[in-house]
């Protein structure tokens, strides 16, 4: 890291462009001197101490334009009674055995692709 700063820097002239809103790579390039070390001098000595404003200004103009955007009221959902839930035990049965079925062929030396097909998991395409 360099310690040395020129002399020639003009930090006078960088505050009041930074001030008014140009960006620091901008006015970096101009004057010769890294991004960063404007960024650090400028929060070192407060040059936009109104950054957290404008932050908070920000918020308040995102709040006020969702809150101008018409939203569609949520309906409450009606819980139906009439539902019945699914067995999934025949559903969970078949799925076992075809995993044990698949797991004892490759157990015995078959291809995975030959063990899926023979369970019924793959079918070929004609």
């Amino acid at each position: 890291m360099r310690k040395y700063q020129p002399a020639q820097v003009d930090w006078d002239e960088i505050k009041q462009r930074v001030v008014h809103g140009e960006n620091f790579t901008a006015v970096a390039r101009d004057y010769e001197v890294s991004r960063q070390a404007i960024q650090k001098r400028c929060k070192k000595e407060g040059w936009v101490a109104d950054k957290p404003i404008t932050t908070a200004v920000r918020r308040e103009l995102h709040k006020r334009n969702q809150a101008m955007q018409p939203v569609a009221e949520a309906q409450p959902v009606q819980p139906s009674t009439d539902v019945q839930p699914i067995a999934q035990s025949a559903t969970v049965a078949v799925r076992e055995d075809k995993k044990s079925a698949v797991l004892g062929l490759l157990a015995d030396g078959v291809p995975k692709l030959h063990a899926a097909q023979a369970v019924g998991c793959m079918r070929i395409a004609d």
